[in-house]
């Protein structure tokens, strides 16, 4: 017995293609119809997907910032009663340490900078700043030095420059993880919104949905149109999304190059894979909202 394919004259891919084209067509021509309501859910889908890209193209702008992981510093800062002596004699002990960088800097050396820095001069010839010795080396053997300084009667004050780069770390790897979750978030909040709306949209059918299953359609046959129109309602708001990410960098392109130029590192051009991450993000969460919705509301 030949199948209503073959009856018909169509071959069984013909069929298949033709009813994908008209899943196509119809689901197109229906958003049309509901222009409005289609709208929403396009920016709905928009300004979920802008964020994430928008974030990404900004962490991927800052990370060589993030990836100049500074060595530790330890500034040791001595009384400027010192003898000429006395202070020799430290810089001696600190010299024989091994893997220690050290860069002195006098009293008036200091001095002198302040006063460039605040764009003065001062005829005063008291000086309370003190010699300081600015020491670079790993946080092992900083450790143990400022144990060592701390009871050395020469040093008056330490500093260990170590913990606001742990901060600094720790706050980019927050920054990170924070951009994921609330990506996942959006993107999650986009899928419910197009759940919502093809789900809507099969209540609305549910008598044509019937007359299909009495007449033999199968489940793959009645969701196909609904999956359709997740898919085209996700491309759109991608596509709109894409075109709000190049507003947005456009409008800031010449404020985010003088930040960017203000720490001397060139910005990067952002990656293809950005630019195309809301169409193909919207691609699959309609995809996805739409079989959620399916699955939901079409009994089969």
């Amino acid at each position: 017995m030949k199948s209503s394919a073959s009856q018909s004259g169509q071959k069984p891919t013909q069929a298949w293609v033709q009813h994908h084209r008209f899943c196509f067509s119809d689901a197109l021509r229906r958003q049309r119809k509901d222009l409005g309501r289609s709208f929403l859910t396009w920016l709905v889908i928009a300004f979920s997907l802008v964020l994430p890209a928008l974030l990404y193209a900004v962490l991927i702008q800052i990370e060589p910032l993030l990836e100049q992981r500074p060595e530790p510093q330890l500034n040791a800062y001595l009384s400027s009663s010192l003898s000429e002596d006395e202070l020799s004699s430290f810089s001696s002990a600190l010299a024989d340490a091994d893997g220690l960088s050290i860069e002195y800097i006098s009293p008036e050396d200091a001095l002198a900078a302040l006063q460039s820095d605040i764009d003065t001069s001062s005829s005063s010839q008291f000086n309370p700043l003190p010699h300081t010795f600015v020491i670079t080396a790993s946080s092992a053997q900083l450790d143990e030095l400022a144990v060592a300084l701390r009871n050395d009667d020469r040093v008056d004050e330490i500093q260990l420059d170590r913990e606001w780069i742990q901060r600094w770390q720790w706050l980019a790897a927050i920054g990170e993880r924070s951009l994921l979750l609330i990506s996942l978030i959006l993107l999650l909040g986009a899928v419910a919104t197009v759940g919502n709306t093809v789900g809507l949209t099969i209540v609305m059918r549910q008598h044509e949905i019937e007359v299909m299953t009495l007449v033999g359609a199968t489940s793959t046959f009645i969701r196909r149109p609904f999956i359709y129109h997740g898919v085209i309602s996700g491309i759109i708001g991608g596509l709109l999304s894409s075109v709000l990410l190049i507003a947005i960098v456009i409008s800031l392109y010449t404020p985010w190059q003088q930040f960017i130029h203000s720490y001397d590192i060139s910005a990067i051009a952002i990656p293809m894979w950005v630019w195309l991450f809301p169409i193909v993000s919207g691609l699959l969460v309609g995809a996805g909202g739409a079989a959620i919705a399916c699955s939901r509301f079409v009994r089969y």
